[in-house]
């Protein structure tokens, strides 16, 4: 009987590619990974590969919900929570929080030229959106990575470390010093299937503790 929890160690190439997931599920770049995440061997295909396919081609999406933190041992970062609202439109976004510290909005801008924070007191410029988030209201949130884990999806620019749960879902992910959790999925339709979605990320760092709760899911046609 097969283990209804299979890990995989994904090892991109510089130059992303839409097949690589695919590839990588298929397990064409299987390997055992390190402690923690258990090892086992894969015998076919998840079952919802074609999702997975499905879901590393959504590039235009809507989500709101609520975003937590929690500092750890790093008394330099502050906790609290925010409500969210994320956009992205192929490789440019807009991320909004409100209500975080009590500073009222809070939002970012990015695409491949860079990226802007913008708050009641001005307007920050940056290559790295995790940087500026930190400077203006002290959150280390990986931005570019959530991209990817918002999806239930590895960034297929960094080498991971993954669990799949017995449905062929992500459970478990490690990936650029974050561990990964889904504890709760969603049925959410989209442009061409329903689609398993997370309903829960947790993501812990050495530094803090991160919970996202996604309550609404939006798609539509990519802007020019």
């Amino acid at each position: 009987m097969r283990n209804p929890n299979t890990s995989y160690l994904f090892n991109p190439s510089p130059i992303w590619r839409p097949g690589l997931w695919l590839l990588a599920l298929l397990g064409g770049c299987a390997q055992h990974p390190t402690a923690p995440l258990p090892t086992s061997s894969i015998d076919h295909p998840p079952p919802t590969i074609a999702q997975q396919a499905e879901k590393s081609h959504l590039s235009c999406w809507q989500i709101e919900g609520k975003v937590g933190v929690k500092p750890l041992k790093d008394r330099t970062l502050k906790g609290g929570s925010a409500f969210l609202k994320w956009q992205q439109n192929e490789a440019h976004y807009s991320v909004q929080l409100n209500g975080p510290l009590g500073q009222g909005s809070v939002i970012i801008k990015g695409s491949p030229d860079g990226v802007t924070l913008t708050d009641r007191h001005g307007q920050l410029e940056s290559d790295r959106a995790e940087q500026l988030l930190e400077s203006a209201i002290g959150w280390s949130i990986p931005i570019d990575h959530l991209r990817w884990w918002i999806k239930g999806l590895p960034d297929p620019l960094d080498t991971s470390t993954y669990l799949l749960d017995s449905n062929g879902h992500l459970q478990t992910l490690q990936q650029a010093g974050w561990r990964i959790e889904y504890p709760r999925l969603q049925p959410i339709a989209a442009p061409h299937q329903t689609l398993t979605l997370p309903r829960t990320i947790r993501a812990t760092h050495p530094r803090l503790k991160t919970t996202l709760s996604l309550n609404r899911w939006h798609f539509s046609g990519c802007e020019p």
